[in-house]
């Protein structure tokens, strides 16, 4: 009897061990489930608020079913016209997955958000690509003015008109425009003269949570001469060269040598120093280019790095201008810079601006006393050196009796 009472007790007992094993891995089983899910599903709050409002459900009811009669009262009787159902789905959607036209193109003349995603990821787009070319154009016709209007409002300066437009569709700030540019991005480049209104917008698109490319934003703003939004920028990014070449496309003056002593004064600047030498050398206002080139010096720039700069320059045949100024070359002469044996410093000196300058005799002396050459021939200038001689005594000859 006690054997048998043993046997029942040893039979439960391994009853409940069971028992507590199952229960233990069926814990196990939901962490590991738990811990290998795919991101993003459960965990995260749906893409969308579903409307509930009777018109809404009403306008999306007759999307769906391509009813157009019943989509117009709907609208008429004020339906939101961006309204969505559990999966997420706008009457847009809708109208593209059941290749509508008709109420598509209804919906274009609203406020509609065309770049709505249901729970899927699909936007009206998407579907219309899979089912209708027409209505794909529709939609990218729809896009395009869209992407046009933004542009024009921000250029123009009508920053709270732009932030309706996203407000009024439901829009993200961050939805990418023409070729791939965001609000803020477009703002950086503004044409917009009223540098303070347009950092105001900058500001007030970053408060709402706009996602900053500040590479996008620094090459921008110096196309567009908003040097605040610059200095935001090199907040975040390196001083690169290629900003100062930027800036010589708006102009080689004033604002050329304003923004290569900003960028160079930042710490972190990138780029070879030759180059920043000679994008400070070419600055066509002399005492612009002066002042710059004394910043960079001030700054740190080696010298040497100067001569490697005019060794460069003497390498290519100009035909636009892109060479020192007489202002820098007057700079580098009196620093110790050698002109380069190949350099055609001379021609430049003697033909450049004849109807306008008079000879700078005391240039010419520097840069003879520096190792210019009278016998360098040029394509550019289109001299032999007798050519060149005879030039320099005719302009001489011009130049005593102005």
């Amino acid at each position: 009897m006690r054997s048998r009472q043993l046997r029942v007790m040893g039979i439960g007992s391994r009853k409940r061990l069971a028992r507590r094993l199952v229960l233990l891995l069926g814990a196990a089983c939901l962490i590991v489930v738990s811990c290998f899910r795919l991101p993003g599903r459960a965990a995260q709050p749906p893409a969308c608020i579903p409307s509930v409002a009777a018109l809404d459900l009403e306008i999306l009811s007759a999307a769906k079913t391509k009813d157009f009669g019943k989509f117009m009262a709907a609208v008429d009787a004020g339906a939101d016209v961006n309204a969505r159902d559990a999966a997420c789905n706008t009457p847009l959607i809708w109208a593209a997955r059941g290749v509508s036209r008709e109420i598509a193109a209804e919906l274009f003349d609203m406020k509609v958000n065309f770049a709505a995603a249901n729970n899927d990821g699909k936007t009206a787009r998407d579907f219309a690509a899979e089912r209708d070319d027409e209505l794909t154009r529709r939609i990218d016709e729809a896009i395009s003015r869209f992407d046009s209007a933004i542009g024009v409002m921000i250029d123009s300066g009508k920053f709270d008109d732009a932030l309706a437009e996203f407000d009024k569709r439901g829009l993200s700030i961050d939805l990418p425009l023409a070729n791939g540019d965001t609000a803020l991005i477009l703002a950086a480049r503004s044409t917009n003269g009223n540098e303070g209104a347009v950092t105001a917008f900058f500001d007030a698109l970053l408060a709402r949570g706009a996602s900053a490319n500040w590479a996008a934003i620094a090459s921008g703003s110096v196309r567009a001469r908003h040097l605040t939004l610059l200095r935001k920028a090199l907040e975040h990014v390196p001083a690169d060269i290629t900003l100062a070449y930027g800036a010589q496309i708006v102009e080689k003056g004033k604002y050329t040598a304003e923004v290569v002593a900003l960028l160079f004064a930042t710490p972190g600047r990138s780029g070879p120093m030759e180059d920043w030498w000679s994008v400070a050398a070419e600055i066509l206002d002399g005492p612009s280019a002066t002042a710059t080139l004394q910043s960079l010096l001030d700054h740190g720039a080696d010298i040497a790095a100067a001569q490697k700069a005019l060794e460069d320059d003497a390498a290519i045949e100009y035909q636009d201008g892109t060479e020192p100024s007489g202002a820098a070359l007057r700079f580098f002469f009196s620093h110790g810079v050698d002109v380069p044996p190949k350099s055609k410093t001379l021609n430049k000196l003697i033909q450049v601006d004849w109807h306008v300058h008079k000879l700078d005799l005391d240039l010419i002396e520097m840069a003879l006393d520096h190792g210019a050459r009278a016998d360098v021939p040029s394509t550019e200038y289109d001299y032999s050196p007798p050519k060149l001689m005879f030039d320099l005594l005719t302009r001489l000859y011009s130049d005593e009796n102005r």
